[in-house]
């Protein structure tokens, strides 16, 4: 028995009318479809599935192209589907569709599945970031912090850290409360050594 299938995201790709609505839905149960098929070792449905996705990626859905990386990128072991997945999940990003993107951008950023490009990685976490993501603002102020795709720029870094702390991002919060600015800026103020400073010894030998 299959249960609690979700589907990724939902939007209306151009406006809010019962057409575009259904244009979503379609998609969507396309996917589900996809993850179904996997599931149920269903070879026929799940081409059919793909080819509809596809269909309608290469006639420049973003959401088809979402949908369809997403599932090459997340539900097939093979390497050069991943591939294909990563190409897909790019587009539709650069296209503006929302979605989950971060684990695709690490793979670029680190090398896996597909050809190493820090700065490639460093351009789409700031756009994921410009829509307001703590994910990749997190990413992409350690970026500039450790000099990833980006020149270094110890400013920007704590900018982001903290626009990403604001944003609930536990992770910001962690990087400002222990290495704190000081650690960001090379060392130069490094705030956690005063107050480690004032805090009692209690260990003796």
């Amino acid at each position: 028995m299959i249960e609690n299938i979700t589907i990724p995201i939902f939007e209306p790709t151009d406006g809010d009318d019962m057409e575009d609505k259904a244009r979503c839905m379609f998609l969507a149960d396309l996917y589900a479809a996809i993850l179904i098929s996997i599931i149920k070792k269903d070879d026929n449905t799940l081409d059919n599935a793909i080819h509809a996705l596809e269909f309608e990626a290469d006639n420049g859905d973003r959401l088809a192209k979402y949908y369809l990386g997403f599932a090459f990128f997340h539900h097939y072991a093979d390497v050069e589907y991943k591939e294909w997945g990563v190409e897909m999940l790019i587009e539709a990003l650069e296209a503006g569709s929302d979605g989950y993107y971060i684990d695709m951008i690490d793979c670029i950023r680190l090398g896996q599945y597909v050809k190493q490009n820090e700065r490639k990685a460093a351009h789409l976490y700031r756009v994921l970031a410009q829509r307001g993501n703590a994910e990749a603002m997190f990413r992409l102020a350690y970026c500039y912090e450790c000099g990833i795709g980006l020149k270094k720029n110890a400013e920007k870094a704590e900018k982001y850290y903290k626009k990403a702390e604001e944003l609930g991002s536990l992770d910001a919060k962690a990087k400002l409360t222990s290495d704190d600015v000081g650690q960001i800026h090379g060392g130069k103020t490094q705030k956690w050594r005063f107050r480690l400073k004032n805090v009692p010894v209690y260990i003796g030998i």
